[in-house]
């Protein structure tokens, strides 16, 4: 029973309650894809020669499979033909297949994998949760149905992060990588050809962006809505100077920082700059 305050937002507990009762069957389902699997499937020769290998401790590794869509990248070859191959490295498979050359033009290939279960990073956590909500008022919802990735660096820094510790003791083992999203959110920027930055809030929200377009030498168009001040000596009071001086904002960029509330002030910005954006467009095309 009570109220719990997240910021200006006041909560039922009966909230959280109702939360944990949702998220931890949809832990149970991903813990359970960590698990690693066999799997059998015939490939023809031409398909396997199209496959990119590697040697690996293990033996030898699937690293791209676009040929045969069955199988999962980073997938071990145990067997080939029910020959023995955990351990072998990639020329000795390559030089394998290829002596089968003799038994016809294209001779099925009898597969045996090991392949690893899922990895989950927080991106992926909260993409799960954006398909299993099926609900059209969740923002999560929209994310999963566009394919749009949310990161959260810190996911287990609150209720999400209680869900994972209670589940722990019904199942221990889920883990969560954070390294794959690094690298996702860092690309995204690097490969963009411009960025822009609209930061509610500060601490790692803030940081975690800026730092991604540190990669790329600084965004080009960027809007901090924020509380904090400068002389307390944290991230979320600094200045965009401060991200210009580290390369996270482009020097000939005009960037702008808003003191204030974002609850109220960010829907005060999109009504005069999205929706009229939308509001035109949808007159103009009816």
């Amino acid at each position: 029973k009570g109220i719990n305050r997240i910021g200006n937002l006041l909560v039922p507990n009966k909230n959280y309650i109702a939360f944990e009762d949702w998220l931890k069957p949809i832990l149970g389902k991903m813990l359970d894809e960590q698990e690693p699997t066999v799997q059998n499937l015939s490939i023809s020769k031409k398909q396997f020669s199209k496959m990119m290998l590697r040697t690996c401790r293990a033996g030898t590794m699937v690293v791209d499979s676009d040929a045969c869509t069955k199988i999962r990248p980073k997938s071990t070859i145990l067997s080939i033909n029910d020959i023995t191959m955990a351990g072998k490295s990639q020329e000795d498979i390559t030089s394998f297949v290829n002596k089968m050359g003799s038994c016809g033009a294209n001779p099925e290939i009898k597969l045996t994998l090991w392949v690893p279960g899922e990895v989950f990073s927080p991106s992926k956590i909260i993409r799960r949760m954006g398909k299993e909500i099926d609900n059209k008022d969740s923002i999560l919802y929209w994310a999963y149905k566009n394919d749009i990735p949310i990161f959260c660096p810190a996911i287990t820094d609150g209720a999400v992060g209680d869900v994972v510790f209670f589940h722990s003791y019904q199942k221990e083992g889920f883990v969560i990588d954070t390294a794959q999203d690094i690298k996702k959110i860092n690309e995204m920027a690097m490969n963009a050809p411009k960025t822009g930055m609209i930061i509610l809030g500060g601490g790692i929200v803030k940081h975690h962006i800026c730092n991604a377009n540190l990669m790329r030498n600084g965004a080009d168009f960027s809007v901090f809505v924020n509380t904090g001040q400068e002389f307390d000596g944290s991230d979320s009071g600094a200045r965009p100077d401060e991200a210009i001086s580290w390369g996270k904002i482009r020097i000939d960029a005009k960037p702008v920082k808003v003191y204030g509330d974002a609850s109220f002030i960010w829907p005060l910005l999109v009504s005069q700059t999205f929706v009229k954006h939308v509001e035109k467009k949808t007159s103009s095309d009816e």
